[in-house]
């Protein structure tokens, strides 16, 4: 609320609108509207003076006037609109939109109408860029800040305004040499997935990453600098999404030399978040392919973070041993009643599973056998699906995709609870007025996954089919990204089942992301609920293994790369293609000349 008042007072005209608004921001007084300057009207749009029911309150309003600049908003409408314009600002922002005050505003509200000017700035900050600037790189970045960059630690496109990750990230990744020829890649990589660039200028583009990282790597000053450290790090996810397996196996054996010569993983850069960033991307590979990690667990690989904040509660996951059951917070996260009961059930499963010795005996895993079984049998007895109670006849679902976004940032990542959990039919009914719980029908079934995989002791994706993992994922884009960013450990946990089934599907590269996308977000706001969540799932999987290597011998890993995956599917949404610069027809002969 703090922003809100203080853009409240700069309406108000608590600070002069006058001389010293033109002296800060060499705005001409006469240029501005009649309305903006509120400190010469005799009655004040809001007021406390000589008011008996202020009480000495120090912020208190009464709407008194419906007219001038206000009109006939009310006070909800005056919020909405100020947030609204606020966040317009925001975007227009590139190397740093979180700090907005209300002197900024006022400037914005004045100049909204100015848009040719604020493209020609924009354009003009794009030649001071270490890039060639050509209208295909010019492109590649808008997209890389409009669309992939605001999916680098947020599930439903919208970092939270005080994630210090993005902080560093955003300029990071377009003022550094290296590192943006490198975003510039990875953009390339994307628009060609979708059809939208040609192979041969993808090409051109990754041999120019490839020529630049080679100056780097090739110097012993560059060698191990935060910038390769960074590069290489994120040419491992653009290999493990778009590229051959070759290429991602040496990007994950040079790195894990680069930080050897570097000497631990404790600082990479950007105050630690690049080691963060690191070691979870590693685990999430691991996970996704139901192999050994590289570097995340690895001695010689320890990473150590001395700020430990409070669980956030959409971070609870049944991969967190020490949290509170998820039955109590069934209201706070809008869980039905028995998604809640199915997750901590979950939960003590996979702990007994993690707490058994390595050298376990029969009587020990005959209790996991007989704890797997009781799940099963609980989770048969249960309804196909279930409906949650709505209030007042609001949709849940564009309830929460209208306030969610920006409502869950204030609450340490989660929604207040305005929902009653019910299982108002308990037949599993589906109507038309009452959609089934799409959360309730993605939980149940990864359940069924995870307590057969633990029952047989074998794998997920050997008691998973792809029908079943297909079911899933519908399931969870029908719930919405804007809803599992309130759940995200429990996205995790679901992710972690069935992405050992994606590599084969047109879904691949999205799953991947996704999940990198929710450990990142998870891992940036606290890195040791989601080191715990990984180093746990990994323990399991290795368990359901029975200990054996599931990589090549003499491979430096098991995963491999996404290229055959997108050569054979393409792009998933074909026929909800987002709106993408459309270099097909490209004249190639000027863009390769495409130069550092």
């Amino acid at each position: 609320m703090d922003s809100v008042h203080d853009a409240i007072l700069d309406v108000e005209g608590r600070l002069d609108l006058g001389d010293a608004y033109d002296n800060a921001f060499g705005i001409q007084t006469k240029a501005l509207p009649h309305g903006y300057r509120l400190i010469y009207r005799e009655q004040p749009v809001y007021s406390m003076e000589n008011e008996p029911w202020s009480g000495g309150k120090p912020f208190m309003m009464k709407f008194r006037d419906k007219s001038g600049l206000l009109k006939d908003r009310n006070l909800i409408e005056l919020v909405q609109y100020i947030m609204q314009t606020r966040l317009r600002v925001a975007n227009r922002i590139v190397q740093d939109e979180w700090e907005i005050d209300g002197r900024q505003l006022i400037r914005a509200l004045h100049a909204r109408d100015q848009l040719s000017k604020d493209i020609s700035s924009f354009e003009d900050q794009m030649q001071h860029l270490p890039m060639a600037p050509t209208k295909m790189n010019k492109e590649l970045v808008r997209t890389h800040l409009q669309l992939l960059s605001r999916f680098k630690a947020s599930l439903d496109g919208s970092p939270r305004p005080k994630n210090r990750f993005m902080k560093h990230w955003i300029p990071y990744s377009i003022q550094d040499r290296l590192v943006l020829h490198i975003v510039l890649c990875t953009t390339a990589s994307f628009l060609h997935e979708t059809g939208r660039l040609p192979k041969v200028l993808l090409h051109i583009h990754r041999a120019t990453a490839a020529q630049m990282l080679n100056e780097y790597i090739s110097s012993p000053n560059l060698c191990t600098s935060d910038s390769a450290i960074l590069a290489v790090n994120q040419l491992i996810l653009t290999s493990w999404y778009w590229s051959s397996t070759e290429e991602l196996h040496a990007h994950m054996a040079g790195f894990k030399k680069m930080i050897q010569l570097r000497g631990s993983c404790q600082n990479l850069g950007m105050e630690g978040f690049t080691s963060k960033i690191a070691l979870l991307n590693d685990a999430v590979i691991a996970l996704c392919h139901d192999t050994e990690c590289v570097i995340f667990g690895q001695p010689g690989f320890e990473f150590e973070d001395p700020l430990r904040v409070p669980l956030q509660v959409n971070l609870n996951s049944p991969f967190l041993f020490n949290c509170p059951p998820f039955l109590i917070l069934s209201s706070s996260l809008r869980l039905h009643k028995d998604t809640a009961e199915i997750l901590d059930g979950m939960r003590r499963l996979l702990q007994a599973v993690v707490e058994l010795p390595a050298d376990a005996d029969d009587t020990q895993l005959g209790t996991v056998h007989l704890m797997a079984s009781s799940m099963l049998a609980y989770l048969a007895q249960l309804p196909d699906q279930v409906i949650l109670e709505s209030d007042g006849g609001r949709d849940l679902a564009s309830d929460m995709s209208a306030g969610q976004k920006r409502k869950r940032e204030e609450l340490d990542g989660t929604a207040p609870p305005s929902r009653r959990s019910s299982a108002a039919d308990s037949t599993g009914a589906k109507t038309s007025d009452d959609p089934p719980d799409m959360v309730y029908l993605c939980v149940r079934l990864t359940a069924l996954i995870w307590a057969r995989a633990v029952h047989e002791r074998v794998p997920t994706r050997e008691v998973c089919s792809e029908t079943e993992f297909i079911r899933i994922w519908s399931f969870a884009w029908a719930a919405g990204l804007d809803r599992w960013s309130s759940l995200s450990g429990i996205y995790a946990w679901m992710n972690i089942a069935i992405a050992p089934l994606c590599h084969a599907t047109i879904h691949a590269r999205m799953v991947k992301t996704l999940t990198v996308t929710t450990f990142t977000y998870m891992g940036t706001e606290n890195w040791h609920v989601a080191a715990e969540i990984a180093s746990a799932a990994l323990k399991v999987q290795a368990w359901l293994r029975k200990g054996k290597e599931s990589k090549p011998r003499g491979a430096v890993s098991g995963a491999f790369g996404g290229e055959k995956a997108i050569e054979d599917f393409g792009f998933a949404f074909k026929e909800n293609m987002p709106d993408l610069p459309d270099h097909r027809y490209e004249d190639q002969a000027q863009e390769a000349s495409i130069e550092e």
